[in-house]
C-alpha cells in the first residue's frame, strides 16, 4: 500500500515511478546506508520524465528493446509544448 501511494503521488507531481524486480538487498544496504532493524522489502526508481535525445545512447537502445517508456516520454513533451 505504501508503494502504491508512493507511485500515485509522484504520478501527481509530474513524475514517473518505476517498481523493480530482483534487486540486491545487500547492495541496497550498502549503498544507501540502510540501518540494521529496516529490512528492505522493495526498490523503486522516481524521477522526471527525461528527453531520450540527451539519453545516453545504451540507454535508449535498452529503452527501445524493451518498449521503454518513449510513448509516454513522447506525449509529456507534446503536454509541455501545447
Amino acid at each position: 500500500m505504501a508503494a502504491e501511494n508512493l507511485l500515485i503521488q509522484a504520478s501527481s507531481m509530474g513524475m514517473q515511478g518505476h517498481p523493480m524486480a530482483g534487486f540486491s538487498r545487500s547492495k541496497a544496504i550498502e549503498l544507501f546506508g540502510i540501518p540494521e532493524g529496516f529490512e528492505t522489502v522493495a526498490m523503486i526508481a522516481l524521477g522526471y520524465p527525461g528527453d531520450l535525445e540527451q539519453a545516453p545512447e545504451g540507454i535508449v537502445a535498452r529503452s527501445k528493446d524493451t518498449g521503454g517508456h518513449r510513448d509516454t516520454v513522447e506525449r509529456n513533451a507534446r503536454a509541455k509544448a501545447a
